[in-house]
């Protein structure tokens, strides 16, 4: 099959555009889960990132891996579920959290924000500056 030539002055972010609106249209990533329901298991565990502590290059490194180990095992056939977790990855916060109080019958719920520990006070340090 011959190959059809690509325009030299092509946009990519416009190809791009196009894919994912079609992918949409047709709820791709919904069809190819569907499809492989019957199929063998392959599970990943997958925890988000702790919120202690500023973002950084490893952030971004694990989420190419769980980007793309689970699309491989879809592509080898493998029915395989997104799905995220929380695993082990909140104790670091809840552990900083604990530290800065003395009684800990007065630790609620709202603390988080109180102890300092949100990720919000991190956004500070990522905001994209004008050069």
């Amino acid at each position: 099959m011959a190959h059809r030539p690509v325009d030299p002055r092509v946009s990519f972010p416009e190809l791009e555009e196009r894919v994912l609106e079609r992918w949409r249209e047709r709820d791709v990533f919904a069809a190819s889960v569907r499809r492989r329901r019957d199929a063998p298991r392959w599970g990943f565990y997958e925890g988000p990132p702790t919120a202690n502590g500023p973002p950084g290059f490893h952030h971004v490194l694990s989420r190419v891996f769980k980007d793309i180990f689970p699309r491989y095992r879809t592509m080898c056939g493998y029915f395989v579920e997104r799905k995220g977790g929380w695993d082990c990855h909140g104790l670091p916060v809840e552990l900083a959290l604990e530290a800065g109080y003395a009684d800990q019958a007065h630790m609620t719920s709202e603390v988080t924000d109180l102890a300092g520990i949100s990720p919000v006070r991190f956004l500070k340090d990522r905001t994209p500056t004008a050069a």
